[in-house]
């Protein structure tokens, strides 16, 4: 099949709008801090005294629950690769040319769901080989819940800006969003201890149903049909988003572009 003219200009805005996503991520010092500094002194500093408060007993859980919280720094810099059109001055241009919003979408998100990939796999590996943590069952299930949990946050990101009208108040949401979900979802703390009420809400949350499919392969019996209930559910949950914020996205939409 000879792909058309209008199949071209989508595949080459997609590789257009992720070489310049992908160059600014890599310029940037920010995720560097966010994706990877920030779990590791947060578990060194807080992850024994949460071992001993909740009495776990799972070594290494404190380092891939941070790992978890701080990967839905995807939202956030998914946030930033669709308001720099706007500090960049080149809205106007994208209002012009109409892109496929799905073409649009996929350049926008696509390299920073790899960086939260990247960054979830690198820390489950390090877990799993500074704490000698088994990887039991067939621990490469995990890997699409890992990329569907990335691309949840990438997604939330985008369902964000589309409701909001300046980065000011979209940086205020995306880090309510980052501890909420965070907390209610056992990154933190597992949801074992918390109360009823916020154990049910936790379920809710795609970090919920990430850590549930990790601590089973990391820690429990490496049963295979939960990795693969938690994955499901994480994909929907980010399907969702994605067709949401998709439908709600309007090129020509005028934003506010303080940073």
């Amino acid at each position: 099949m000879i792909p058309t003219a209008s199949g071209r200009f989508e595949v080459d805005t997609i590789l257009a709008l992720s070489t310049v996503e992908a160059k600014t991520l890599w310029r940037a010092k920010t995720p560097l801090i966010f994706f990877l500094a920030l779990p590791v002194i947060l578990s060194l500093v807080l992850g024994p005294a949460i071992d001993q408060i909740q009495g776990t007993g799972l070594s290494g859980r404190p380092l891939i629950g941070f790992a978890v919280l701080f990967s839905y720094m995807t939202a956030n810099y998914a946030g930033h690769a669709f308001y720099s059109e706007y500090w960049n001055g080149t809205w106007v241009r994208q209002a012009m040319l109409q892109p496929s919003r799905a073409a649009y979408v996929a350049g926008k998100l696509g390299p920073i769901t790899l960086v939260g990939f990247l960054q979830l796999l690198v820390f489950v590996v390090v877990a799993a080989a500074l704490h000698g943590v088994p990887l039991t069952g067939t621990s490469l299930m995990l890997l699409p819940l890992l990329l569907m949990l990335s691309a949840s946050g990438a997604a939330l990101g985008m369902v964000l800006f589309v409701l909001t009208n300046s980065m000011r108040v979209f940086s205020s949401l995306v880090y309510l969003v980052l501890i909420g979900f965070g907390s209610l979802g056992g990154t933190i703390a597992p949801v074992s201890g918390m109360p009823e009420p916020w154990r049910t809400a936790g379920m809710v949350t795609p970090h919920f149903w990430a850590m549930r499919g990790i601590e089973e392969v990391m820690f429990g019996q490496g049963n295979w049909m939960v990795v693969a209930q938690s994955t499901g559910v994480v994909l929907m949950q980010t399907a969702v988003l994605m067709l949401f914020g998709v439908a709600l996205l309007n090129l020509r939409r005028q934003k506010l572009s303080e940073m």
